[in-house]
């Protein structure tokens, strides 16, 4: 919080909006102020330009939040001038959000050389390839990756090439399992563990959460793992990351 007024007072562009974001991400995880942190986040989310800069952590913490209304809002602001790049970010968090993979295609191709300027060509080509791929269009991803080869670095191949080959009907937690073996990352875990709930498998849900919470430190991590262990009803095993981790009894678990 300190470095906030100072970086303003030293004229830096970026840096006031980038730990601004930070002490409301750390407000969210702390126990003692999160309740509180999430009341003022529920209040900025009424106020659309506030709304924008604040959506991926409303999408995240506040499982009452309806982005409706600021969708329609940010199309308003495309159909009259056009999005900055935060109203692009704010737009895409809420189409990534939809699981609608076909629209967020659709979106990436029509803001592809704003998006590109904004988040880098591999970022925006390896989000468009995935999104293909889970609506179906295999064929159109292929073309993509293919076509933009040299953008991305071996491990990223590696991830897009398996979801290509799930859109073709290889089984997801088998080739994310796959691709974790061959990465060792959080990343490629969280894809595993992303599968593994889709498929409801509860104890392989719970056993990889847990070992991505020893990666990542992220209390979501954690509550995701407990709630897998007590839907697989594996007692022993919740009990024990109750006893290791108290902070769970202060989050829904059932």
């Amino acid at each position: 919080r300190q470095a906030l007024p100072l970086s303003t007072a030293l004229g830096l562009r970026h840096a006031p909006r980038i730990i601004q974001s930070y002490i409301v991400w750390c407000d969210l995880l702390h126990p003692a102020r999160k309740d509180a942190a999430l009341a003022q986040l529920r209040r900025d989310m009424q106020d659309h330009p506030r709304a924008v800069s604040l959506v991926q952590y409303a999408l995240a913490y506040d499982r009452t939040f309806d982005p409706t209304q600021l969708d329609a809002y940010l199309q308003r602001r495309d159909a009259f001038g056009g999005l900055s790049d935060d109203e692009l970010r704010a737009a895409l968090s809420i189409r990534l959000h939809k699981n609608y993979a076909a629209g967020l295609a659709s979106f990436i191709a029509s803001k592809r050389q704003q998006a590109e300027a904004s988040f880098g060509k591999s970022s925006v080509l390896s989000l468009e390839v995935q999104a293909l791929a889970k609506s179906g269009d295999a064929t159109s991803a292929k073309i993509v990756l293919e076509n933009n080869i040299a953008v991305f670095e071996a491990a990223q191949l590696a991830g897009l090439r398996s979801e290509i080959a799930k859109a073709e009907g290889a089984d997801p937690v088998a080739e994310h399992l796959r691709l974790y073996e061959i990465e060792k990352t959080p990343e490629a875990l969280r894809a595993l563990v992303n599968a593994l709930v889709q498929k409801k498998d509860h104890l392989g849900t719970a056993k990889s959460a847990e070992l991505l919470f020893g990666e990542t430190k992220d209390p979501q991590d954690l509550t995701l793992a407990a709630r897998a262990m007590s839907h697989a009803g594996d007692d022993d095993n919740f009990v024990r990351l109750i006893e290791a981790h108290p902070v769970l009894l202060e989050y829904e678990l059932s």
